[in-house]
């Protein structure tokens, strides 16, 4: 069911209409939700150039920049009717489709990849954070059992697996305004993480 305000769970968000009905099932929920929780890794990074004097017992550091660097989400992702199965198409399927530009044919044709938004674990975690997906695996395992689909394409059916892990890759990104706004002092006092999107 759609999320509201206390919905908790991990999922990533984006604007599905430019894509037609194609993700419908996504758009109903919010986004692609994790059915279990995911397990997540957060990195951020202070960048600091050495400075090295002769005749000196130890370098200077000069602060360069500071970065949220790539943050990685695995989850497995179980299958048990058919609604599940059409559901891991959708999803697997938008995550490849996030990794690859309109390119060709089109009315968007020469525009990059979309631009996503992750959300999770409340306010003070993931609240909206822009996101680029980098990279997307799936694994399809040999020692488990597979279900025929016929919704998303009803003569032409498709096997899912009943266990499978999913793999992504996401970048926060901002553009040169957002970044502008930031205030460390609020950043410390939770006060724009809320609905701000930072990590």
């Amino acid at each position: 069911k759609p999320g509201n305000a206390a919905d908790w769970r991990v999922k990533i968000n984006a604007n599905f209409g430019l894509f037609g009905n194609a993700f419908s099932r996504l758009a109903n929920t919010g986004g692609f939700v994790f059915p279990y929780l995911p397990t997540i890794s957060v990195t951020t990074r202070a960048n600091y150039s050495t400075i090295d004097p002769v005749h000196n017992i130890q370098p200077f550091y000069a602060y360069k920049n500071s970065q949220v660097e790539d943050i990685q989400i695995s989850g497995e992702f179980s299958v048990e009717n058919e609604l599940d199965a059409e559901y891991w198409i959708q999803g697997t399927t938008f995550l490849k489709t996030a990794t690859r530009m309109f390119f060709g044919s089109g009315p968007n044709a020469g525009n990059p990849p979309i631009i996503c938004n992750l959300t999770g674990y409340g306010s003070r975690i993931f609240n909206g954070i822009p996101v680029i997906v980098k990279s997307f695996t799936v694994d399809l395992k040999e020692d488990v059992n597979y279900m025929q689909c016929s919704l998303s394409s009803p003569g032409s059916p498709t096997w899912v697996p009943l266990s499978s892990t999913i793999n992504i890759t996401v970048a926060p990104i901002y553009n040169r305004s957002r970044l502008r706004q930031f205030s460390l002092n609020d950043y410390a006092n939770g006060k724009i993480t809320a609905g701000a999107g930072w990590v």
